[in-house]
């Protein structure tokens, strides 16, 4: 069939070359076809609907014939007959190139570079989160976007390591979650998105890597680190007990990184002066700091 359809327009463009008549009109989805046998039969309901979601509609019994005599009137060798939803296709996001000259694209990538600067981005907000909570943020992601593309309802029913194939995805589905996730995440993907991360958790782990690449260490990353911590720790820590508490888990962290002389180090202790010291406005960590101080080995 498409052997067929491209004989057809080269032999059009021939003919045109030789000042003879020939026009091979490109139709789209015809309703009477996806109605009475025609090859559009093949498509289910999730299908249609997806085609009028991207903003492709059939042709009606009452439109063909007008875009026949339109395309023969026009004198064009291969013309594309086939209505479309302009708005449907703005809402998706992502404008392929055909269409760029017909749609706008939507007002929020326009104004993009003058959004409010206090609005993170997904990268933004997933170099905030612990490790788990970033792959748990964006493995809900990738299975609404993937939902989505599918029309299920249910997100979470999608399997993280049920292969795109299993899950019912075609060449079109796949374009479509492409544009989708790249329009979602800002990360650029490639056509062939499916085939190199076959299911869900593996594309979740793909843009985890992109969003939020492991840092390589430098003695002046390190550095940078630890004075974001002594920063921290200067603006936060207000009582004795806070600071006995913060220089116990640091001092474990230097016995673990340190080596031995770093584990031959007591960790150190708040002062305490035993005249001084107020039972009644005393909190836990200050009595059981009082405790550890006076214990006898």
């Amino acid at each position: 069939y498409a052997a067929a359809n491209t004989f057809l327009d080269a032999l059009a463009q021939y003919r045109h070359a030789q000042g003879l008549p020939a026009t091979s009109v490109a139709w789209g989805l015809w309703q009477q076809d996806r109605d009475h046998g025609g090859m559009a039969t093949r498509l289910d309901e999730t299908s249609q609907a997806r085609w009028a979601r991207n903003g492709y509609l059939p042709v009606t019994m009452e439109q063909g014939p007008a875009m026949l005599d339109t395309a023969l009137a026009l004198g064009l060798t291969a013309p594309v007959a086939t209505p479309f939803d302009l708005a449907a296709i703005r809402r998706t996001g992502t404008v392929p190139p055909l269409f760029r000259g017909l749609v706008r694209p939507p007002a929020r990538r326009r104004v993009a570079e003058h959004a409010d600067a206090t609005e993170q981005s997904l990268e933004q907000r997933l170099a905030g989160l612990a490790p788990a909570e970033r792959q748990r943020m964006l493995a809900e992601l990738v299975r609404g976007v993937v939902a989505s593309v599918l029309d299920h309802t249910n997100p979470q029913a999608i399997g993280a390591e049920r292969t795109f194939r299993e899950l019912g995805f075609d060449s079109l589905t796949a374009v479509e979650l492409r544009n989708r996730m790249t329009s979602e995440t800002g990360v650029r993907l490639p056509a062939t998105l499916v085939y190199d991360y076959p299911t869900p958790a593996a594309l979740t782990e793909h843009l985890l890597a992109e969003l939020v690449p492991a840092p390589t260490f430098s003695e002046t990353s390190l550095r940078s680190e630890i004075a974001r911590i002594e920063e921290f720790l200067s603006g936060a820590v207000t009582s004795d007990g806070e600071k006995a508490l913060a220089a116990t888990h640091l001092h474990e962290l230097l016995s673990r990184w340190g080596g031995p002389m770093a584990q031959q180090t007591p960790a150190p202790q708040p002062e305490t002066d035993e005249d001084d010291f107020d039972l009644d406005s005393a909190t836990d960590d200050d009595l059981f700091q009082l405790v550890d101080a006076n214990r006898k080995d």
